[in-house]
């Protein structure tokens, strides 16, 4: 079975745009998540296939906050 193609444009864990800047001209500087931090627990949340392949969304990473940061 051939491996299945990510898109680095949808957030891998609510596959929604990812709104990637970084993906799209690779400056990180510019892209929202540049300031951001991104608890390993909430990348240990990445299926395993899409680890590294597409960046987790701004309402995914504010939703983890809301939940396990409060």
């Amino acid at each position: 079975m051939p491996k299945q193609k990510i898109d680095p444009f949808i957030c891998p864990l609510c596959g929604k745009p990812n709104h990637c800047i970084l993906q799209k001209n690779g400056v990180q500087e510019d892209c929202w998540c540049a300031t951001e931090t991104f608890s390993a627990e909430l990348l240990d949340l990445v299926p395993e296939e899409k680890k590294g392949q597409a960046c987790i969304c701004r309402d995914c990473l504010k939703k983890y906050r809301q939940t396990y940061d409060a």
